[in-house]
Parts: structure tokens; C-alpha cells; sequence
């Protein structure tokens, strides 16, 4: 697994992912390694037999959903939710609680069904793709699926329901966001569309991400395939967000109820990293940025932050690393690479990428 997966992964030793782990027969050094691998084990059992028709991440999507007995529904305005509740609400009271269930901070509910298919359970997800939830549908429907995946009859759900919401400190939703970014862009699927494409321009840059996008995955968000370009590439990759922010310190300063006390002048943001993302090719060779170091004003990322929204520097330009410094005189280390950056609101993304000395 890559390194910048760190911060989002769940302790490997919280009692309800051990349990999980043990309920699921899972036995590994690492309970959330061990879950995470049982999960792509067992869709690409549930694709056994289907592969050759597998062409991209809706056919998956369809295949996997058949084989689990799931049914997803994607919700798009308030009149699709009443006509879902009146749909199953006769013979599953429990949809009765979907207008209440899908809040503000809901994005999407599980039901197990009071009927099985065969031997085994059938399931109803229900997707909120209602105002800005839409940006997370892709992602939501793969979230349900991996719950769906880990509901073992023996691990049953509260009312069979479950609800899918932002819940950072739960240890199984964080993992369930793990394992739904490992399968949304399936190894198998996704690396050769992805390492193709690169071979064919020569490095990873924003046209590649939307090629990959269009081909492989159109439902999911331009960020979030970005994010599996960077990761999964086997070349060193790193993508970094840049806006205007305060250092550490000036903003822990900002924010000291002691402020009012002293008249200064209040810091004036800069251009500095915001957060970064490497994959482990880029990890090794030490190609590395840490947050809220400052944008030097001649590079790339500053020019397209002073540019129109959405303009793609798609060509780019070679910078070196050593010429980025702070205030104080501290310095990157030397390593020649090539920049691409774009503006997106007032953030500018950039993919950077080394160069051969």
C-alpha cells in the first residue's frame, strides 16, 4: 500500500476492526491489509467466469452488484425518494426511514432485504446524489458495495440497515473508504489503461488523467482519479494542492486568543503547499515537498494560480527543486523535475515529476 494512504489508515489494532477481521475468517499479521486483500480476493471471485467482458469500472460495477444480490439506486431529487420508499416500503418497513436516514451528512443507506435470492440475502443501496452529494456518488456506491462485501451473516447490521455518512473517527468507515478506493479503480482494470497511456505521452499530466477518466472510470470525480493516477504510476509522481495560506505559526498565531493583546500587523497569506500525495516510486527517490512551503513566484504553480480558472499549462516546464526556499534560507534538495499545474477555484493542483540529469 502506498505511504500517503498513512493518515487515513485506520489502527489495525481497533477492537472493531479485529473483529471484523475475525468474524470474516481473516487471519493476518495486519487486520486492515488482511481486509483489504479479502476484499479484492473476493471481487474478483464474484467476476470469475466474467472477466473477459470487463472492460472498465461500470462493467465491474454491474457484474460485482449482480453476483452480491445488490441493487443500487442513485437518488437525484426528493420526488426519487419518495417513489423508492413506495417501492419497497410494503414488504421493508425499514424504507420508511429513508427521508429522515438521508441528512445533511448522509450520503448513502444499505438495506439488507427481508428476502434472499438463492441462499443468500438480497441488498438495496441507496445513493444520495442530491445538490453537491453528487461529486461522491461514485465513490458512495463503492463504499455500499464494500460493506456489502464484509455483511457476513454472522456480522449482522443494526435494523439491516446501514447508514453511509462523514464518520472520520470510526474506525470501519474509515477502512471501508480505504478498501472503496482500493476497488473503485481496480488494479487488474485500472494499471493497464493507466500505464499505457503514460508509456504513450511520455509521463502523467492532467490529459492523461482525463483520458484514464473518460475510458476507465467517467462516473468518479477528476480529483479522485488523480489521486489512483498518482498512486498507482509506477514512474515517481508527485501531486501537490497549492493555495494562499498562512505558515504554521503565523496561523496558530492568528488564531491565539492572546492576539487581541498585541497590535501587529496580521501575516499576509502566500502561495504554499496545502497538502501533497507521492506514490512510493517518488517516496524512494526522496522526491518529496512538506505542507506550507512557499511557491516560488517564477515556477509554474504561481503562474497558473495567476491565471484563468480551469487554463492547463498541459506543456509544462522543468524547475529545480534546490531554487525553492524559505524565508529563513532553507532549501529543497537539488532535483531537476518537470511541472504541470492548473487552477481549479483558488487552488492550483500540480503533478510534478523528475527529470533525467
Amino acid at each position: 500500500m502506498v505511504a500517503q494512504e498513512n493518515k487515513h489508515r485506520p489502527d489495525a489494532l481497533q477492537p472493531k476492526i479485529l473483529s471484523l477481521a475475525n468474524t470474516l475468517g481473516i487471519e493476518a499479521e495486519d487486520a486492515v491489509t488482511g481486509i483489504r486483500d479479502y476484499c479484492a480476493m473476493q471481487v474478483q471471485k464474484l467476476i470469475r467466469g466474467a472477466s473477459r467482458s470487463i472492460k472498465n469500472i461500470r462493467d465491474l460495477q454491474t457484474v460485482v452488484c449482480e453476483r452480491l444480490n445488490l441493487t443500487v439506486h442513485e437518488i437525484w431529487s426528493d420526488h426519487d425518494l419518495e417513489q423508492i420508499v413506495k417501492m419497497y416500503v410494503e414488504t421493508d418497513s425499514v424504507f420508511a426511514y429513508l427521508p429522515k436516514d438521508l441528512d445533511a451528512n448522509t450520503y448513502g443507506v444499505l438495506i439488507r432485504l427481508n428476502r434472499r435470492i438463492g441462499r443468500n440475502y438480497a441488498w438495496v443501496a441507496i445513493v444520495d446524489c442530491r445538490g453537491d452529494k453528487r461529486h461522491r456518488g461514485f465513490f458512495t456506491t463503492w463504499h455500499e458495495i464494500v460493506h456489502c462485501i464484509t455483511a457476513a451473516d454472522q456480522y449482522e447490521l443494526p435494523f439491516h440497515r446501514t447508514l453511509i455518512g462523514n464518520k472520520p473517527s470510526d474506525p470501519i468507515e474509515r477502512l471501508v473508504d480505504l478498501v472503496a478506493g482500493d476497488l473503485g479503480f481496480f488494479d487488474p482494470l485500472f494499471r493497464p489503461h493507466l500505464d499505457q497511456l503514460i508509456a504513450k505521452a511520455g509521463a502523467l499530466d492532467f490529459a492523461v488523467v482525463e483520458q484514464v477518466r473518460t475510458a476507465f472510470c467517467p462516473d468518479a470525480s477528476f480529483e479522485a482519479t488523480l489521486n489512483a493516477c498518482v498512486t498507482r504510476a509506477t514512474t515517481p509522481v508527485l501531486f501537490l494542492k497549492a493555495a494562499m495560506i498562512l505558515k504554521t505559526a503565523e496561523q496558530a498565531a492568528v488564531d491565539s486568543p492572546q492576539t487581541e493583546f498585541f497590535h501587529v500587523p496580521a501575516p499576509r497569506p502566500q502561495l504554499r503547499i496545502v497538502s501533497t500525495i507521492r506514490n512510493d516510486a517518488a517516496r524512494q527517490l526522496g522526491l518529496h515537498i512538506p505542507p506550507h512551503f512557499r511557491i516560488p513566484r517564477r515556477s509554474v504553480i504561481a503562474q497558473a494560480f495567476n491565471s484563468d480558472v480551469g487554463l492547463m499549462m498541459s506543456s509544462g516546464a522543468p524547475e529545480q527543486l534546490s531554487s525553492w526556499t524559505t524565508s529563513a534560507g532553507t532549501s529543497l534538495r537539488s532535483m531537476r523535475v518537470h511541472v504541470v499545474a492548473r487552477k481549479f477555484g483558488e487552488q492550483v493542483f500540480a503533478i510534478i515529476t523528475p527529470l533525467n540529469s
